[in-house]
């Protein structure tokens, strides 16, 4: 490229950041004074990427197909004083064909990238954004600064604080299914744990009221769906018990639940706008019904979102935490728009009703729900190249340090911590690089989890075991005068002695020759010290007495040989 040609691009570049940060400006000016709002409803945006002036608009969100229609109307409804639109939000879907993973340009000065499809696509989407990673992060592009915020229809769920979910409306979520033939249809009324035991495969089938037995086909949202994590979360279940579930369908899409025994989760506020035709109607032809849960009608008399349904939802906006206290003219652009019972959001209550959702009144626009970046499930995260070992001498007494591992999949360097296990369980106060062995640890395995962190980016690893050896012991025994002389049974006093073990237990077993000729259990109070009664009268002579300790977990067996002579 000749210096000309960098130099002309290099001004375009500038050029444009220049506009955008002026229209920024000038979209905070008119927010933070009379903000002018035009709702055209009975219209379907729900299905449309931004169009219109300004083809690139100031803020700019992609993510959950359930809040996409509503969050398309807030984008209708909300513009500044010369009638330009403010919000850009992105289908999840291509609006003409319907199918996912098309490219999508939301800056002029961007790279065009992926579609992201749904909530966790979104979040994901956004911290490429903020953290100037690639979308996505197989063959994808950078995309630092391309969006603001994402749509979610379900709430934070990583550990962290790099994320602000901002609720706005509130939704139900229950299960549709087609009632075409209304005589094998799916009961209408199911409660929570029958979902739950239809979803885990547990439940197969049902009887109709045709009184014929039909087999249950569960159906799930595409995998990053916010409505599908959601309702996992709400059934009890996880990604691996839903696992044989092999059919997905597009969120919300009723054109697809076609067939007797099909039973997906579905968005009643969705539902309810499709059924308004405030959006395109994809429940009607296949008879797409929603059910009851546990005797609740998710849908009021009159149309409208059964607000204490038994399955409820926010729906948020996700943005920068860091961005909440910005202080640039975007940042407060963003802060009037999102944030507070009044921002631009929230005052369209009307917008909120007529999409079918329910409005949170002074819940909307609260800034306490938090969560980590959520990195694209294809980045390379923290992996142990090198697993984590521990060494020195596993015995009482020693000190043992724990090898952190090599980590790849970071460009920043680890951080590590540690939490050191006795026989799997966390030692308490144990938690960095070294560990010194204690006697509670003598006879038990010791093992170290490492965690590495970096960023975000988490993840743990545990050394193999190593047994620690046992404490040893000692015997001292003395025979009485009575063991001493033939024509009496006498005793013998036993000490167990093991260093740093003040009350040894086990035990303890008195041999005269091969035949034992006493035993006696050396238990915690008597600290170490038992008297054993023999058993038989000795005869006189010469005899060769063995005393055997069994020694305990943590403390190794011993044994004592005497000469006892008796009279």
């Amino acid at each position: 490229m000749g210096e000309f040609e960098a130099a002309r691009r290099l001004s375009e570049t500038e050029t444009l950041r220049e506009i955008r940060m002026k229209a920024n400006k000038l979209a905070l000016s008119v927010l933070t004074g009379a903000l002018a709002c035009t709702v055209a409803f009975g219209v379907a945006p729900a299905y449309a990427d931004p169009s219109g002036t300004p083809t690139y608009r100031p803020l700019v969100g992609v993510g959950s197909d359930t809040t996409q229609s509503v969050m398309n109307g807030m984008a209708d409804a909300i513009k500044d004083g010369s009638g330009n639109k403010i919000l850009g939000s992105y289908d999840a879907v291509n609006p003409a064909t319907g199918l996912p993973g098309d490219l999508i340009q939301t800056r002029a000065d961007g790279l065009p990238f992926t579609r992201p499809n749904g909530s966790g696509s979104g979040q994901k989407a956004l911290t490429s954004s903020i953290k100037g990673l690639t979308y996505p992060a197989a063959n994808g592009v950078d995309i630092t600064g391309q969006l603001d915020y994402s749509r979610s229809s379900s709430g934070p769920s990583a550990a962290g604080t790099d994320l602000t979910f901002i609720p706005f409306a509130k939704d139900a979520l229950s299960y549709a299914y087609s009632d075409t033939d209304s005589a094998a249809a799916v009961p209408s009324d199911l409660t929570v744990t029958q979902l739950t035991a239809i979803f885990d495969g547990t439940t197969t089938s049902y009887t109709g009221t045709d009184g014929l037995s039909h087999n249950y086909v569960p159906l799930l949202p595409q995998t990053g769906s916010g409505s599908r994590s959601f309702f996992l979360k709400t059934l009890g279940l996880n990604e691996a018990q839903v696992a044989w579930i092999s059919t997905t369908f597009q969120e919300n899409e009723g054109t697809t639940i076609d067939a007797v025994g099909e039973i997906a989760p579905f968005s009643v506020a969705a539902y309810i706008a499709q059924t308004k035709g405030v959006v395109t109607n994809t429940v009607d032809t296949n008879k797409v019904t929603l059910g009851k849960i546990g005797g609740s009608d998710p849908v009021l008399g009159d149309g409208t979102l059964n607000t204490a349904f038994t399955v409820t939802r926010k729906v948020y906006n996700v943005v920068s935490t860091d961005r909440l206290s910005g202080t640039s003219d975007a940042d407060k652009l963003l802060q009037s728009t999102f944030v507070g019972e009044t921002s631009a959001v929230c005052s369209q209550v009307e917008v909120i009703h007529n999409y079918g959702f329910g409005d949170l009144g002074s819940g909307c626009g609260t800034t306490t729900d938090k969560a980590g970046f959520a990195l694209d499930g294809s980045t390379p995260m923290l992996t142990a190249t090198a697993a984590p070992k521990i060494t020195g001498s596993a015995k009482v007494g020693a000190t043992l340090t724990a090898f952190s591992g090599t980590w790849t999949g970071t460009v920043t360097k680890p951080a590590y911590s540690y939490k050191w296990m006795r026989n799997g369980a966390a030692i308490s106060g144990a938690t960095t690089a070294t560990y010194k062995l204690t006697p509670a640890d003598a006879g038990t395995s010791v093992s170290v989890e490492v965690t590495a962190t970096a960023g975000s980016a988490s993840a743990s690893a545990t050394t193999a075991k190593v047994a620690v050896a046992k404490i040893s012991s000692s015997v001292k025994a003395s025979f009485d005068k009575n063991a001493k002389k033939h024509a009496k049974k006498g005793k013998v006093k036993i000490t167990i002695k093991a260093s740093g073990v003040a009350a040894p237990t086990g035990t303890v077993r008195v041999y005269d020759g091969k035949k034992k000729v006493g035993t006696a259990k050396v238990t915690t109070s008597k600290k170490g010290i038992v008297t054993v009664k023999l058993t038989k009268k000795l005869s006189k002579g010469k005899h060769k007495m063995k005393i055997t300790y069994s020694g305990s977990t943590g403390v190794a067996s011993s044994s004592r040989t005497l000469t006892l002579k008796v009279k």
